[in-house]
This record gives structure tokens, C-alpha cells and sequence, in this order.
């Protein structure tokens, strides 16, 4: 019960600064702790955001049909 809590809670926090983050990179801005993510340039910060968001939903969609 909790571990399937903690993993939609996780998924949810995931798109959120995943949604975040692209959004503020599309604007030109930056948030300061998710920084490291353009490390490797600019196409691989736009990958792992947008992973952020799809793994974030996919964890979401398996609490949400898995454990009702």
C-alpha cells in the first residue's frame, strides 16, 4: 500500500519539475537545482525532461490501474 503511494507520489513530482522545467527552458529560464540536466548540451536536457514527464505519467497510469 505505501510503496504503491510512494510510487504515484513519486510519478506526480516527476512530470511536475519535468512540466516545469520545459516550460521554464522554453521561456529562456532555468530552475537552479535541475540545472545539471543541461550538462551534456541542449539536446540531451530536452530528453530527459521530456522523459521526466513520460516516466512520470507511466508511474502514475500503473498505481492508478494496478492497485484500484
Amino acid at each position: 500500500m505505501y510503496r504503491a503511494m510512494f510510487l504515484m507520489v513519486l510519478g506526480l513530482l516527476l512530470f511536475l519539475f519535468g512540466f516545469v522545467a520545459l516550460v521554464m527552458l522554453l521561456i529562456g529560464a532555468r530552475i537552479s537545482f535541475l540545472a545539471f540536466i543541461d550538462a551534456g548540451g541542449p539536446t540531451l536536457g530536452l530528453v530527459i525532461r521530456l522523459l521526466m514527464i513520460f516516466g512520470g505519467l507511466f508511474l502514475v497510469y500503473i498505481y492508478r490501474n494496478k492497485f484500484e
